[in-house]
């Protein structure tokens, strides 16, 4: 189960961010919310290549390096979870926010509350509804986790997601 924690580091409150102390959390964290939104960087990239979107990260990054989006985004990936791989090596523990920043644990950091949830997202994170573009269905998210009520994950109306995600959010 995801572990959270409340941080404060130097008089910064950061809120709860996700804690993780060992190479499998890392692992999971990075299936559970790093890949969904590579996916959606991916997919804006695809936008931007189409003339549909702003400049994009994963674009940019692609013509810095002379290479394909996917492998920008694959070696962004890469690099990010080396990164924190190496601080749970050294230190034992990272910190890891909603947006994918992350610190290593320090003798300064204070933790007055740590907690297992069932899913990844943090309490700060809001009830987002989302439709594709020309689709029947709404979808509800919180953080990068899909709402999945009783078995269902997409409803006919707004309305139907705004009341799954609180019903999900109540459980």
């Amino acid at each position: 189960m995801p572990r959270i924690s409340n941080v404060t580091w130097g008089g910064l409150r950061y809120g709860y961010l996700f804690d993780i102390q060992n190479h499998e959390e890392l692992r999971e964290w990075f299936d559970k919310v790093r890949t969904p939104v590579s996916r959606e960087l991916f997919a804006e990239a695809i936008k931007h290549a189409e003339g549909r979107a702003h400049a994009n990260i994963i674009v940019q990054l692609a013509e810095l390096r002379g290479v394909s989006p996917v492998d920008a985004l694959s070696k962004l990936n890469f690099d990010m979870m080396s990164g924190m791989a190496n601080a749970i090596v050294d230190c034992g523990r990272i910190f890891i926010s909603g947006i994918g920043g992350y610190f290593s644990f320090s003798e300064e950091l204070e933790i007055t509350e740590t907690h297992e949830v069932q899913d990844w997202w943090l309490p700060e994170e809001k009830l987002r509804i989302l439709q594709w573009p020309d689709g029947t269905h709404f979808y509800a998210k919180i953080g990068n986790t899909d709402v999945i009520v009783d078995g269902v994950q997409k409803w006919d109306t707004k309305k139907e997601a705004e009341a799954a995600g609180k019903k999900f959010l109540g459980r």
